[in-house]
């Protein structure tokens, strides 16, 4: 049986190196303008505070957890992330925010300090809409697969492209390129 997880306004969630939150149901993840919903690295003292409590002997860097999936399973109507921020996740070549055969909606987020790409899409439809996607590794949006449209979205810093299509059929009206070490598109 699949269950919802409803994340509420202002909660920041911490992860350990080598963790990785796989979403197989749904997600609940609708932060506001003034309280969005965290998902950072343990290391993060900048984000919910010191919560390791070592002071600041440990920083984080990109790709310091692994990051979220939305797998196959996710029941697509009942999932919604809106206002939330993803932060120093991607390590061992996984995106920050990665999204498998779903359709989810993703809008105003902030996707940043991935060790690779900040999003990737490997199938689905997915819609991303208004977030700003800066400082990964990698490119800011890879379309591995799929179907997804991308709109009214930043994608700036990034040390690879803004958007990579290595396959599938994007829709990515209405974007801003800024900054990237390589093409925008």
């Amino acid at each position: 049986p699949f269950t919802t997880l409803t994340i509420d306004p202002g909660v920041t969630l911490k992860f350990d190196n080598f963790i990785e939150f796989f979403v197989d149901g749904a997600v609940q993840a609708d932060g506001t303008v003034d309280q969005p919903i965290n998902f950072t690295s343990i290391n993060d003292d900048t984000t919910g505070g010191d919560t390791n409590g070592n002071g600041s002997a440990t920083i984080p860097t990109n790709g310091s957890w692994d990051g979220i999936e939305f797998r196959a399973s996710v029941i697509d109507h009942l999932t919604r992330l809106s206002n939330i921020r993803v932060a120093y996740a991607g390590r061992a070549g996984n995106g920050a925010l990665r999204v498998s055969n779903t359709s989810i909606a993703i809008s105003d987020c902030e996707v940043r300090n991935s060790s690779t790409a900040g999003i990737v899409v490997s199938s689905g439809n997915p819609t991303i809409e208004g977030c700003r996607v800066w400082g990964n590794s990698g490119d800011g949006l890879r379309v591995n697969g799929g179907a997804p449209e991308a709109t009214f979205n930043r994608f700036s810093t990034n040390l690879s492209d803004g958007v990579e299509v290595v396959g599938g059929a994007p829709l990515l009206p209405n974007n801003q390129f800024l900054q990237t070490r390589g093409f925008g598109l």
